[in-house]
């Protein structure tokens, strides 16, 4: 159905107006906030993880270090000793 005088033209523009704001209404509240909502838990378990990746690579620079310092004084002791005797 057609609007046949400006008046009607008017309230039907006023009318998809309405329609726009509700639909912009639903997408603001329901669909961003459940995009927001899935990003948020992406995020903490991307926190988490890169969390216990730190943890474990830690760990194994501690054993590195660990074994560079045995290995030093491994070979300043062999020195000594060279030397010693």
């Amino acid at each position: 159905m057609e609007p046949e005088t400006i008046r009607e033209n008017i309230i039907s523009i006023q009318g998809h107006i309405t329609g726009l704001k509700k639909e912009i209404s639903v997408i603001k509240n329901n669909h961003l906030k459940h995009l927001h909502d899935a990003v948020m838990e992406i995020h903490k378990k991307l926190d988490s993880n890169v969390n216990s990746i730190n943890t474990k690579l830690d760990r194994y620079l501690i054993a590195f270090v660990g074994f560079l310092v045995s290995m030093i004084l491994l070979l300043l002791g062999a020195i000594v000793k060279h030397f010693l005797s």
